[in-house]
């Protein structure tokens, strides 16, 4: 259940540049703040739920980054929302329909591209659900990001691809960028590291006695592979994870 927005910025896009009948568009981000009950049938399948911290009244909240493109004057929109469902709190809407470069914080235009969306009048929205999403990457920035309470105590298999430009002995636990899950205690000894030449080729095991988990600089958990990775190939590690 959606319970409130908050507006943290309102910007005019290209310095109110109009979009024929839609005309001028201006750009919103923010937060959206939800509340979910467990017990609601439509939120059963939301894995281990009912596990997470409620608030005095029984219910899931959360925090979600939101981004909205709308036009100036509502009256002159279409009617219709155009969301976009963020690959990774990526903003990939103007990229994917509007042919532009590729951006998380559009502002010139060639990251507004062609303006297809925004001259047919569409609101265009999309909102963070990936709550191992970080704020920026090595290589991104303001990526949208969701603020989700941690279940405690909760155990499970974690899969982490690994993939390399170039060689290392050390990667964290999170697949690409993401925030990884740490390691349950006492499952270490149970983790599987393999390795194939390329997607759906066979993988093979990599001896358990030639890796080990260990933590990157800032605390992140990750993984040490004395052999080192290798650019080209890919390693999947399979552990416990916790919380």
């Amino acid at each position: 259940m959606l319970r409130r927005f908050e507006i943290a910025a309102c910007e005019p896009v290209l310095d109110g540049k109009d979009f024929g009948a839609a005309g001028s568009y201006e750009q919103l981000t923010g937060s959206a703040y939800f509340a979910f009950d467990p017990a609601h049938r439509h939120n059963q399948a939301v894995v281990d739920l009912a596990l997470a911290p409620r608030n005095a009244v029984g219910l899931v909240e959360c925090r979600a980054d939101i981004w909205i493109l709308q036009p100036v004057d509502r009256a002159r929109a279409n009617g219709n929302l155009f969301y976009y469902v963020v690959n990774r709190g990526r903003k990939g809407a103007l990229s994917t329909f509007n042919l532009a470069e590729g951006s998380n914080a559009p502002e010139t235009e060639a990251e507004f591209g062609d303006g297809l969306l925004l001259e047919a009048g569409y609101v265009v929205a999309a909102c963070a659900w990936q709550a191992d999403v970080p704020p920026e990457s090595d290589d991104d920035f303001n990526l949208l990001t969701l603020d989700a309470p941690v279940a405690r105590g909760v155990e499970g298999p974690v899969g982490c691809e690994i993939l390399v430009d170039e060689p290392m002995q050390i990667h964290s636990l999170g697949s690409r960028y993401h925030r990884p899950y740490e390691v349950a205690p006492g499952s270490e000894h149970q983790a599987q590291l393999t390795v194939c030449e390329e997607p759906y080729g066979e993988a093979k095991p990599i001896a358990r006695a030639t890796w080990e988990f260990t933590r990157l600089d800032d605390g992140r958990p990750a993984i040490h592979y004395a052999a080192g990775f290798i650019p080209g190939l890919i390693y999947n590690l399979v552990y416990t994870g916790k919380d």
